[in-house]
């Protein structure tokens, strides 16, 4: 996160600044003006200076590149819940199946008789917990997709959110 006194009038106008810079040609490093919009898109605070600075401009390129920089992130948020939804489907379901397999193999052994004492309490004990340690796992996986999926969803409505300021006269 940049420094909140490296802009004092704020993020959502910095953002503004770059944008016309862009505009004037003198080059932009890309890393910067995207992790200002990100930072920018996490603050409800700052989105609301960027509607209010959409409205304001009278330079009709600024809502269209501020929309350009929304659309690029709501590509890379789009594309991290992507990546956590298929990290659940791989390694949270197929984790906790094998899981399940190896509560029930210790299940068997222990009342076949194939383990007995203590051998057959460490067995199941450390079925157990690696199923909890999974099911663990699984839920901070679910926990990042939700996340993801709620950032995708605030980008989508200051996307409106600007496009509506950028039509009002």
């Amino acid at each position: 996160m940049t420094d909140q006194t490296t802009y004092p009038r704020g993020r959502a106008l910095a953002l503004v600044a770059y944008i016309l810079d862009m505009a004037a040609d003198n080059g932009h490093d890309r890393d910067v003006v995207d992790a200002l919009t990100d930072e920018v898109c996490e603050d409800p605070g700052e989105r609301v200076r960027l509607i209010s600075a959409t409205a304001a401009s009278q330079n009709r390129e600024v809502p269209l590149q501020i929309l350009e920089l929304l659309g690029r992130r709501m590509s890379r948020q789009r594309e991290a819940l992507d990546r956590e939804i298929d990290r659940d489907e791989v390694y949270g379901k197929w984790g906790q199946r094998i899981a399940a397999s190896g509560i029930l193999a210790s299940v068997g052994f222990v009342a076949g008789g194939i383990l007995t004492g203590l051998w057959g309490i460490a067995v199941m004990a450390g079925a157990v917990l690696a199923g909890a340690a999974v099911t663990k796992a699984r839920g901070d996986l679910k926990r990042r997709a939700r996340k993801a999926r709620r950032m995708c969803e605030e980008t989508e409505r200051l996307i409106d959110l600007v496009k509506g300021a950028a039509a009002s006269p």
